[in-house]
C-alpha cells in the first residue's frame, strides 16, 4: 500500500468510531512510517472531530414550534389535495435531510475489494505486522494437521505445499488460519535454514481458494516481485488454489524454491 492508497482509505476514517476497525489497520500502520501521511492524517482527524462537535452543538431555534403551528393554521384553508402534496413533500425533504445527516456522521464502509492485488498487499502487511501464530512449532506436519482440523484441509493438502515444505533445510516455525475479507487463508511460516535462530521465520506461504479472489495469477509460473520492508514474493496459481511464497531477501533467494 502506498501513500495515495492509504489516503483514499483513511478519508472514510472516523476517529471516534473506527479505531479498532481492521479495514483501516494497514493504512493506520503506514501513518507511523510516513511523515507526510501522518501530518495529513492528523489534520483529517482534527477536521472530523471539529465537524462532529459542531454538528452536535447546533441549537434548536427558539420559536420553531410556534412558527410551525402558525404556518399550519395558515394552511388549513388549502384543499385536501394540496395539503396532501405539501405533506408528502415535507416528508421527502425530512427523510432526505435525515439520510444526508446520517451518511455525514456515519459514512458507509467501502465496498470490499476481493482482487488479487488487494489480497497480495494485505498478506505482505500480515508478514510485516506478524501476528501471534495459532500453533508455534517447528513441525510442519503438525502445522498442516492443525490447519486441516480447523477447516483448512483443502488449502494445506496440496502438491504445491508438499513441494515447498519437503525441501532440504526447511523447518516450520508456526501456522495461522488467517481471515481475509471473511475468506479463509492458510498461513505457514518457515525457516529456510540460513537463519541462526530456528524459531525465527524467513519464508511465509499463503494459500487461498481461487473462488475467494478475483484476477488471480494467470498460471503455474510464479510472478516474482520485490515488495516492502525487504520482502520478495512469488505468486502463482495451481489447480483451484492461489499461492504466495514470500521471503526476507532478494529475488535470487526466492527463485531457488521454484526450480
Amino acid at each position: 500500500m502506498n501513500n495515495h492508497e492509504a489516503k483514499q482509505i483513511l478519508l472514510l476514517y472516523r476517529p471516534a468510531v473506527d479505531r479498532e476497525d481492521p479495514d483501516f489497520a494497514e493504512a493506520l500502520a503506514l501513518t507511523n512510517a510516513d511523515l507526510e501521511l501522518n501530518t495529513w492524517f492528523k489534520q483529517h482527524c482534527a477536521f472530523q472531530n471539529a465537524a462532529r462537535a459542531a454538528f452536535n452543538d447546533i441549537p434548536i431555534p427558539e420559536g420553531l414550534k410556534e412558527q410551525i403551528l402558525s404556518e399550519r393554521k395558515a394552511h388549513l384553508t388549502l384543499t385536501s389535495r394540496r395539503r396532501a402534496l405539501v405533506a408528502a413533500c415535507a416528508v421527502v425533504v425530512i427523510a432526505f435531510c435525515g439520510v444526508l445527516s446520517f451518511r455525514t456522521i456515519f459514512p458507509p464502509k467501502p465496498t470490499l475489494d476481493y482482487s488479487f492485488a488487494n489480497f497480495h498487499t494485505n498478506m505482505i502487511g500480515v508478514i510485516i505486522r506478524y501476528p501471534v501464530m495459532d500453533i508455534p512449532t517447528n513441525n510442519v506436519q503438525a502445522i498442516r494437521s492443525y490447519l486441516a482440523q480447523h477447516g483448512q484441509s483443502n488449502l494445506v493438502s496440496t502438491p504445491a505445499v508438499d513441494k515447498i515444505v519437503q525441501m532440504p533445510n526447511i523447518a516450520g516455525t508456526g501456522g495461522k488460519a488467517v481471515d481475509w475479507q471473511d475468506k479463509p487463508v492458510a498461513m505457514i511460516c518457515l525457516n529456510s535454514g540460513r537463519n541462526a535462530d530456528p524459531k525465527k521465520p524467513d519464508l511465509f506461504l499463503f494459500v487461498v481458494d481461487n473462488g475467494s479472489i478475483t484476477g488471480p495469477p494467470p498460471g503455474p509460473t510464479p510472478v516474482i516481485t520485490q515488495d516492502r520492508k525487504g520482502i520478495v514474493s512469488g505468486s502463482w496459481t495451481s489447480g483451484n488454489k492461489t499461492y504466495i511464497l514470500a521471503g526476507l531477501g532478494d529475488k535470487d533467494f526466492l527463485k531457488q524454491y521454484f526450480n
